[in-house]
């Protein structure tokens, strides 16, 4: 990070690459794995009633963040080092589908481990069960309903078996699909469900567990790569921070990053690390986006950006694409924004707790103090929004005289297009173009 992108980009060459080996290796062993069948089977046949949650579609869209870098700066400070006539629609319907494909692809290496692991549980289950019914009935078939009357086998005081009349417990239910649908997500996907899992691969787990972790750190690094790299790109462009050399500001910021991710290390880091992951990123993150679209397709003009899409790319900006950025996406993010709300309020905020007795996660409703630092996070991170849009609309904070300057005419000569061309009929009716 602090020789700046020719170094990092470098590193990146293993960072990204690593991960799909390791992937690779992971879904060859996943798919000789017992039960692996069934956790591809729970991959692809998902619940569709959880299409109604609008907790589904907020996670879908941070992942989607996330993956992508999204409205975190990541793309715009990597975007600035390109040339201008770099055609940036090409590398972003690339990225886009290779992202997807790799969301499958290790979908595929999880799912199969995920399934594994469900299916010894499920085993574990039935002999506990086994165990419980040859010792309350003597027998594992024709089992009666439970509270129904019928013969117990029970120890007399003597110590000697009897038979009495007695009414049926309730014996261990074992089903296959819950062990498959209880299994954990986030940190506890890759801490506690792969962890137990990878401990049953035998002689080999210590080797399988290296691979694994050593691919999680590889992508902790990858990912961070472009997060700093929006933020020191960012300081880089305001006066006060510019003045600080290169090497310095970059080590200010990767301490203070460090010392920031200490408390996540903690007893509770796993109840922060929840906290500020929906409050103080997967929220903030559709807020952004959300304006985002909105300045461009409405402030900005999409006809504005439609040509500045001609000059680089040197053809017209599709039209369904045109509809996604000045209707379709504002409005998406809007709906789920505000179904998230609409949704905390009404169930309450709740969070994730590890149940050690039981072995899966319970909900459990946030304090106050918790509630609070999530409101707080979430207007830290998102008031600069409006701060800026009213400083800029009294002309307090003026745009900087330094303009990026913007070859239009040779773009122009370079695609051969011609100046003002005619907007289509549905460019005229849908999007008001002139």
């Amino acid at each position: 990070m602090i020789k700046g992108i020719k170094s990092s980009g470098k590193v990146i060459y293993f960072t990204a690459t690593f991960p799909y080996v390791v992937l690779t290796i992971f879904l060859i062993r996943g798919l000789t794995l017992e039960g692996s069948g069934d956790g591809l089977k729970h991959m692809f046949y998902p619940d569709i009633t959880k299409l109604w949650e609008s907790q589904v579609w907020l996670d879908a869209a941070t992942q989607i963040f996330f993956s992508l870098s999204l409205s975190s700066g990541g793309l715009l400070a990597m975007a600035s080092y390109m040339p201008i006539n770099n055609n940036f629609y090409k590398d972003a319907m690339i990225v886009s589908f290779v992202n997807c494909g790799t969301s499958l692809y290790a979908g595929l290496a999880v799912f199969s481990i995920v399934g594994f692991k469900a299916n010894m549980d499920y085993k574990e289950c039935l002999t506990k069960r086994d165990d419980f019914l040859m010792e309350t009935i003597g027998r594992t078939v024709d089992i009666p309903p439970p509270g129904a009357v019928t013969d117990l086998i029970t120890l007399d005081d003597n110590g000697a078996l009897k038979i009495i009349s007695g009414v049926m417990p309730i014996a261990p239910l074992c089903d296959l699909s819950n062990f498959l649908s209880k299994s954990v997500s986030g940190t506890g996907l890759s801490f506690i469900t792969i962890s137990e899992a990878l401990v049953q691969f035998g002689e080999s787990s210590p080797l399988w567990s290296i691979l694994f972790y050593f691919m999680l750190i590889a992508l902790g690094l990858d990912s961070m790569f472009g997060t700093m790299e929006g933020l020191l790109t960012t300081l880089n462009d305001i006066p006060f921070t510019k003045r600080i050399p290169k090497p310095v500001r970059a080590a200010i910021v990767c301490t203070i990053g460090f010392l920031l991710a200490l408390m996540f290390c903690s007893d509770v880091g796993e109840y922060l690390i929840q906290i500020f992951d929906e409050y103080g990123a997967s929220i903030p993150l559709l807020i952004i986006a959300l304006f985002e679209t909105i300045a461009v397709g409405w402030f900005y003009g999409i006809q504005r950006f439609a040509d500045d899409f001609r000059l680089i790319v040197g053809h017209r900006m599709p039209t369904y694409w045109i509809f996604c950025i000045k209707y379709a996406a504002p409005t998406l993010m809007f709906v789920i924004f505000i179904a998230s709300i609409v949704f905390k309020i009404i169930e309450g905020i709740d969070y994730a707790s590890w149940n050690m007795l039981i072995g899966q996660q319970d909900k459990k409703q946030h304090p106050g103090w918790s509630i609070f630092l999530s409101a707080f996070l979430t207007v830290v991170v998102c008031m600069w929004i409006p701060i800026f849009f009213v400083l800029r609309t009294l002309n307090i904070v003026k745009d900087q005289k330094d303009f990026a300057y913007f070859p239009e005419d040779e773009l122009r000569r370079i695609h051969n297009l011609e100046r003002n061309p005619e907007p289509s009929k549905t460019e005229k009716v849908l999007f008001c173009f002139k």
